[in-house]
């Protein structure tokens, strides 16, 4: 039987990849569970992390970090 290939939406590829970091969780658990490709899940997950999958926007802080003054008593 020839298997199609299966599109994943955004908010799809976005919860397996929070279901794969979650502690106690592994991508080859969540591939198996889910009957993914556990490269496509590693790959997801490195775009996720560097903010290149497609569809998502890297949101940058409108404000830059600034010291804290600190005190050693």
């Amino acid at each position: 039987m020839v298997q199609r290939r299966r599109r994943w939406t955004t908010e799809q590829k976005l919860a397996l990849v929070e279901e794969a970091m979650r502690p106690g969780s592994s991508v080859a658990g969540v591939a198996d569970r889910h009957g993914m490709s556990r490269s496509v899940l590693f790959e997801w997950r490195r775009q996720a992390r560097e903010g290149t999958m497609p569809g998502l926007v890297r949101m940058e802080s409108e404000v830059p970090p600034t010291l804290v003054p600190v005190r050693v008593v």
